[in-house]
């Protein structure tokens, strides 16, 4: 291969390699997107991070099954949109975050010094195409003396 061949393939493997990594997104950074954009209120980049079959659980307590609580896109909208129009809404901070692969488990500080509440909380996400599809609240510890 004569060396303006061999420079022009370079290029274009370089370029190719950079198009690719401004279109990806980790799964990291999707989950960070998501408090963030729920701190911030915003209300159209936090439900364009959740899959339109977004699937989320809890459980009652930590010896109790997970249960499936909200599925679909709709019914999340239905969910969150009166609590973006509330004026105190509680703010999530990530304290740590651990990912492996599509899976990112998040511990957060979530308060609301309006309201006088402060809990610990963990959730797992599954991300797939720079989209939430499925969420599990681990739990939650309200912190003593808040609620």
């Amino acid at each position: 291969m004569n060396t303006p061949r061999l420079a022009l393939a370079l290029v274009s493997l370089l370029i190719g390699d950079l198009t690719l990594a401004a279109d990806t997104r980790t799964a990291e950074d999707v989950v960070r997107d998501y408090a963030a954009t729920w701190n911030a209120g915003d209300e159209t980049g936090f439900f364009a991070l959740q899959d339109p079959d977004i699937r989320k659980y809890s459980r009652e307590n930590a010896d109790s099954e997970f249960k499936l609580t909200t599925s679909g896109l709709d019914e999340v909208k239905r969910k969150y949109r009166p609590l973006f129009a509330k004026t105190s809404r509680v703010a999530v901070r990530i304290v740590s975050l651990t990912t492996l692969g599509e899976m990112v488990v998040t511990r957060d500080h979530v308060t609301n010094p309006e309201e006088h509440y402060e809990s610990n909380e963990m959730t797992m996400y599954q991300v797939r195409d720079g989209r939430i599809v499925n969420m599990w609240y681990l739990g939650r510890e309200v912190v003593a003396g808040t609620h």
